[in-house]
């Protein structure tokens, strides 16, 4: 029971990354206007935010199965490499249109992209969110970030990637 109250929790996380995939761009691209930085910046962020939703997904599907592994990891190795693909030709467009234009719009666009790095690294390599008190108090009692979730997986042996 206990793996499917945390699996309910872990599809609901991945509910609101794919909810924030949406409705993020939708309402500033409105207020900033769709330059082709701004565009680049949020293909970047909802990205990220598929891999994470997918992930969540993954781990509730670990949870409520009781599965040794969380599945599709294989997947997520690839998505780690996409991903730096995406943030390096998101960033050429982003930095050629502050180059362009130069105004609020072209610098929120950069924040925003700076946003899409901070989400690979919290999934791939330092839990940079902490949603609830104890994962606050876990923080300051080690007075240090811990390793990400799916980074750590995706540490273990190449051979161990094989989804259960």
């Amino acid at each position: 029971m206990a793996g499917e109250a945390m699996a309910r929790r872990l599809r609901v996380q991945g509910a609101v990354e794919l909810l924030c995939a949406v409705l993020l761009p939708a309402v500033f691209l409105r207020v900033t206007g769709p330059t082709a930085g701004a565009v680049a910046a949020w293909v970047a962020v909802d990205a990220a935010l598929v891999v994470g939703a997918c992930y969540w997904f993954a781990r509730a599907a670990k949870a409520s199965r009781g599965l040794a592994r969380t599945p599709n990891l294989r997947a997520f190795a690839i998505a780690r490499v996409g991903l730096i693909v995406v943030l390096g030709v998101t960033l050429v467009v982003v930095v050629a249109d502050i180059v362009t234009g130069g105004g609020f719009p072209q610098w929120f666009a950069a924040a925003v992209w700076l946003f899409a790095v901070a989400e690979y690294v919290n999934y791939f390599h330092l839990q940079l969110s902490y949603q609830n008190a104890t994962d606050l108090r876990r923080l300051i009692r080690r007075g240090r970030l811990a390793p990400a979730h799916l980074g750590r997986e995706l540490a273990r042996p190449a051979g161990s990637l094989v989804d259960t």
